[in-house]
C-alpha cells in the first residue's frame, strides 16, 4: 500500500466494475488527452451512460496475460479508482532510433507501452450526473491524489517482479509512454516514477508526441 491505495488484479464480476473502467475513459479531460470526443455524450433522458455508449470489450484490461499485464489500483475499501495497463503495442512500438539510443531491442529486452487512468472528481458535464451508475455523485466529488503515481510506482514494482522470475535470458525491462506535450499531469506522474523524455517528438495517431522511457 502507497499513500492509501492499493494495486491488486482486476475483478470483472464485481457490479460497476466496467461502467467505472468506462466512466475513467469518458471523462472530457481524458478524452482531450487520448485524442478522441465524446460529443455531448448523446445521453437521453434517463439513459444511462453505460446504454448510451459501447463498453470497453477488452480482455487485457481484465486478464493477466501476455502480451499484456494489468492492474487495478483501488482505494482501501478495493473500490476502483485507476487502473495501469502495461502492453506490447506493435503499431507504436518504441522507436527504433531511441532502442539503438539505449541499446535495447525486442531480443534483449522485454518492452513494453504503459498507460494509466483515475477516476476523476471534478469537470464533469451535468449531462452525465445522472448517468453515473454504481457511483454515486459525492464519491466523484472525493480529491483523489496521488492515485496514478501511486499505482504506477507499485505497478512497476509488481511487473519487475514478474519479469525477474520469468525472463532469465532479457537483460531489460523497458517501459515507454507517448505523452502530448500539453499534457503536464501525465509528465509529472512518468517523472515521479523515473520516467525521461527523449529529445524529440514522434508521431502517435498523426500527432507529434512526447516519449518518456524508463528502463528498470
Amino acid at each position: 500500500m502507497k499513500n492509501g491505495y492499493i494495486v491488486r488484479g482486476f475483478r470483472p464480476r464485481v457490479p460497476g466494475v466496467i461502467v467505472r473502467i468506462n466512466l475513467m475513459y469518458y471523462h472530457p479531460e481524458v478524452a482531450k488527452a487520448k485524442g478522441y470526443h465524446t460529443k455531448n455524450f448523446g445521453l437521453k433522458p434517463g439513459e444511462s451512460l453505460h446504454e448510451s455508449y459501447e463498453p470497453i470489450d477488452d480482455s487485457r484490461l481484465l486478464v493477466r496475460r501476455q502480451p499484456s499485464v494489468s492492474f487495478a489500483v483501488a482505494d482501501t475499501k478495493s473500490r476502483l479508482v485507476g487502473w495501469v495497463w502495461f502492453y506490447r503495442y506493435r503499431v507504436h512500438p518504441l522507436p527504433k532510433m531511441i532502442q539503438r539510443k539505449l541499446g535495447v531491442n525486442e531480443q534483449n529486452s522485454l518492452i513494453y507501452q504503459v498507460s494509466y487512468e483515475k477516476l476523476l472528481s471534478t469537470g464533469w458535464p451535468e449531462s452525465l450526473l445522472s448517468a453515473l451508475v454504481y457511483t454515486p455523485v459525492a464519491e466523484l466529488a472525493k480529491e483523489r491524489k496521488g492515485v496514478i503515481v501511486s499505482g504506477l510506482e507499485m505497478s512497476i514494482e509488481r511487473l519487475a517482479r514478474r519479469y525477474r522470475r520469468r525472463y532469465v535470458r532479457r537483460t531489460n525491462l523497458v517501459l515507454y509512454a507517448y505523452v502530448l506535450p500539453e499534457n503536464i499531469a501525465s509528465q509529472k506522474v512518468l517523472i515521479a516514477n523515473g520516467f525521461s523524455s527523449v529529445d524529440r517528438m514522434y508521431k502517435y495517431e498523426k500527432v507529434l508526441h512526447q516519449v518518456w522511457v524508463r528502463i528498470v
